[in-house]
């Protein structure tokens, strides 16, 4: 069956990892349409029931029937002995946590929201379905003909799929937006739970943040039973009271103060009317929104990926104990993924690294699709954003032309050979991915990922960049005199965790002193947690230079590998296995320029991925 479904959907690039594992864009090639596909291994060591395919499949069942327009669809949920897939509806835009990285929504954005939440969720509860873990990047919203946006609800289900298949609770929620009553270790995620979290997504889309981000996890339940949550006028004293008080009764700690029901929120809702100041046949029944105070603003979060059961995601932005309407945050995501091309999670091929970006959502796309609702926006603005949209989509199109062959030579990698037992270290075969016109990219992202780093600065030394506080603890050093100096135009580029990465640290014989036996030294622990052999891969950028490679073993030992020959000039991707890694134990690779070289040879260390096998 696993075959079948890889038959029948071709993966295109990833696009997003979370804790429930990796999405990708993909084709469906029976019906010819794109989807978001995502497959989960079930992990051998979890404690799963002996029915859990049938009731997983009962559950999918549930969700595949839902026909609602604020509600993704769900194509197909492929299961089988390895796991399960979850095939989606693909659609473009942006999600909450991207449009709140320009400011706070405005009133009628954030009533229409409600609204829309909440009758997507009344069909989810009457199907005996549970959201339980809202957050910012499970809302996509997506331009109506008229004005304003349609908000949908992109991940219903998976944080409960998730946990059936791995065995143990996966938590994909923000602790921030999480009702108090679900952070336990057994959370039952209920009405009145998506209630909490539908008000505290509105809180938060008002304010432009939340107060409570950068709080410990175990603090936000406290916080939200002992009521400190601050009135939301407090950041917001131009919304219409009866929203405002709306939303501070949806956000009670206490379960006995929410709205008893989906039906009363939405009846309580209803009772008032906030009318889009946009619309032509609108006459606005309230004041329109109020610039917030020009505090600088920070992007709202998602929870960051993980491969454990237990996430603790970066919490929303921050609101000052002062009033600041505008937070004050960070962003972050590991790098986790998949082993083909990444984009964001959306119609754009390409994203900047979430640092400084925003997060990207559970499932769906994010996109450029530009807030038509947001700020003095008029007829004339909208009609050159959305020509703008056109020619940048027609540009894209073009430019995958170009870069597309890259990514799909990326994607046919050899398959590695079964290595006898007797085996120590194997060094697999070695390909050149990047040559002068030819630009190599390279994904890191993978469901084996384990580790990586890419060196972007002159010093790899004393690289450290991208992953901090690394599981394998790679410490990279120079063996030899000579030095390195940045250098442009190295052919290949690396993606990971939304990110793209160009490494830029080469030395040469002629700039640097670099002469044969000159190199690096790869030292790495292997964690406790590791299970299976580890699949070491070096990326190293060359002009006429032959490298020798050796490994240490954990108790001393060195094995030398077979020479790489000189090529022509590029970026080599040299996988090593060690079939039979010790936990907790110290291995090194170590790669120099070998006696076959001479001249005026040049040499780099881009990268060093790490996967299990």
């Amino acid at each position: 069956m696993a075959d079948q479904t890889e038959d029948l959907y071709k993966i295109i690039h990833l696009l997003n990892k979370d804790a429930a594992g990796g999405m990708y864009l993909a084709e469906d090639t029976m019906l010819g349409r794109k989807v978001v596909y995502r497959h989960m291994d079930a992990d051998a060591g979890g404690n799963r029931s002996s029915s859990w395919a049938e009731e997983m499949t009962t559950y999918a069942g549930k969700l595949c029937a839902f026909q609602h327009p604020n509600i993704i669809t769900i194509y197909d949920v492929p299961i089988d002995e390895t796991g399960f897939s979850l095939v989606t509806q693909y659609v473009e835009g942006e999600t909450l946590a991207e449009r709140l990285k320009e400011g706070p929504l405005r009133e009628f954005g954030a009533y229409r929201m409600a609204h829309d939440l909440l009758e997507a969720l009344h069909a989810a509860h009457d199907a005996g379905v549970y959201h339980g873990a809202l957050h910012t990047g499970s809302i996509k919203r997506l331009p109506r003909a008229t004005s304003g946006f349609r908000y949908l609800i992109l991940d219903l289900g998976l944080n409960t799929l998730a946990t059936m298949v791995k065995g143990e609770d996966i938590h994909i929620a923000d602790p921030v937006l999480l009702a108090p009553e679900l952070h336990s270790d057994n959370p039952e995620p209920d009405e009145s739970s998506d209630l909490f979290m539908v008000g505290q997504l509105c809180y938060t889309a008002l304010a432009g943040g939340h107060p409570f981000s950068g709080r410990p996890a175990e603090e936000c339940a406290p916080a939200h039973l002992a009521g400190e949550l601050p009135p939301l006028t407090d950041y917001r004293p131009d919304l219409n009271p009866d929203f405002a008080a709306w939303v501070m009764k949806m956000c009670s700690g206490n379960r006995g103060d929410r709205p008893a029901s989906i039906d009363d929120a939405a009846d309580s809702l209803h009772a008032f009317k906030i009318t889009d100041p946009d619309a032509k046949s609108a006459t606005a029944s309230v004041p329109t929104a109020v610039a917030v105070p020009t505090v600088p603003m920070a992007a709202v979060t998602v929870p960051m990926a993980a491969v454990t059961g237990k996430v603790q995601p970066v919490p929303v932005a921050t609101l000052t104990a002062k009033q600041q309407a505008v937070p004050v945050a960070t962003v972050k995501q590991s790098a986790l993924g998949s082993t083909v091309k990444q984009s964001a999670l959306g119609s754009t091929v390409k994203q900047s690294a979430l640092g400084s970006t925003g997060p990207q959502s559970s499932l769906g796309m994010t996109g450029g699709v530009s807030d038509f609702s947001a700020g003095d926006d008029h007829s004339k603005q909208k009609m050159f954003i959305t020509i703008g949209v056109l020619v940048a989509l027609i540009a894209v199109g073009v430019g995958l032309k170009f870069l597309l062959p890259a990514g799909d030579k990326e994607e046919e990698k050899k398959e590695l050979i079964v290595l006898a037992e007797d085996v120590k270290a194997h060094m697999h075969q070695v390909e050149l991915i990047g040559t002068k016109g030819d630009l190599g990219l390279v994904n890191l992202d993978g469901e084996k990922t384990l580790d990586w780093v890419v060196f972007t600065g002159a010093n790899v030394s004393g690289a450290k960049d991208q992953m901090p506080e690394r599981a394998y603890r790679m410490n990279p050093s120079s063996s030899g005199n000579f030095t390195e100096a940045a250098r442009k135009g190295i052919p290949v580029f690396f993606e990971v965790g939304g990110k793209e990465l160009t490494p830029m640290a080469a030395t040469s014989a002629k700039a640097g002193n670099a002469k044969a036996g000159d190199g690096w030294n790869i030292s790495l622990r292997v964690p406790k947690q590791h299970k299976g052999s580890m699949l070491v891969t070096l990326y190293m950028f060359q002009e006429w230079c032959a490298f020798d490679v050796e490994v240490t073993m954990h108790n001393g030992e060195k094995i030398k590998l077979e020479n790489i020959p000189k090529q022509d000039p590029g970026v080599l991707r040299i996988p090593i296995e060690i079939p039979k890694v010790r936990k907790g134990k110290f291995y090194q690779i170590k790669i120099t320029a070998s006696k076959d070289t001479t001249g005026d040879f040049e040499m780099g260390l881009n990268a060093v991925h790490i996967e299990g096998r």
